[in-house]
């Protein structure tokens, strides 16, 4: 999707985007979802990334 023109995004940048502000009501659970996936990251960065397709696309874009 992302070579058709979306942009990538990860679960915690949508969390953090909803609760701006983090003084809601569903601030605390939206704390403990944050700190899941932030536990859990490290267990499956060698399965998460880019495709070289898409790396080599973002290099090429960079430098012209």
């Amino acid at each position: 999707m992302s070579l058709a023109g979306a942009v990538p995004n990860t679960a915690l940048a949508v969390v953090s985007e909803w609760f701006r502000d983090w003084a809601g009501p569903l601030a605390d659970a939206a704390r403990e979802t944050v700190l899941w996936w932030l536990a859990r990251v490290p267990s499956v960065t060698d399965q998460v990334g880019v495709t070289e397709g898409e790396a080599a696309l973002a290099h090429a874009a960079v430098a012209g």
